[in-house]
Formats: structure tokens, C-alpha cells, sequence
């Protein structure tokens, strides 16, 4: 995703974008697929990656309490 934001950055800081209809319309052309594919990557690995077992078995109840988030 940071290779988007970047890019992106690059063509409004040297003017290849101004924002109006026209530059988004073709942006949207040209990248959605490819940023789609990309979230949809991140996601999919987001979703299956392994979460460790904690030693601490209250570590979230404390973490909501310190943050100040209400748990039931």
C-alpha cells in the first residue's frame, strides 16, 4: 500500500494531478483493479496468519481496562 500512497504523492507533488474529475476518473481506471488485488492480498494474509498463545490469560481484559474500553 505504500507504493501506491507514494506514487500517488509524487503525481500531485509534480503536478501530473490536480484532483479534478477527469485525473480521478483515470486514476480509478487504471489502479483500482491493481489496488483491489493488493488489499485483497493483505487481507487474505491478515486473515489466516497465527496468533500466539499468550502466558498472560487476562492480557486483553487488562489492555480494555487500561485504554478505558468497556468489555461484557
Amino acid at each position: 500500500m505504500e507504493f501506491w500512497l507514494s506514487l500517488f504523492a509524487d503525481f500531485r507533488d509534480n503536478r501530473y494531478f490536480d484532483g479534478y474529475f477527469l485525473d480521478k476518473s483515470i486514476l480509478q481506471f487504471c489502479c483500482m483493479g491493481l489496488i483491489q488485488d493488493e488489499l485483497d492480498d493483505t487481507a487474505q494474509v491478515w486473515n489466516t496468519h497465527h496468533i500466539r498463545p499468550s502466558e498472560n490469560k487476562h492480557a486483553s481484559s487488562q489492555w480494555s481496562a487500561q485504554c478505558g474500553v468497556c468489555t461484557a
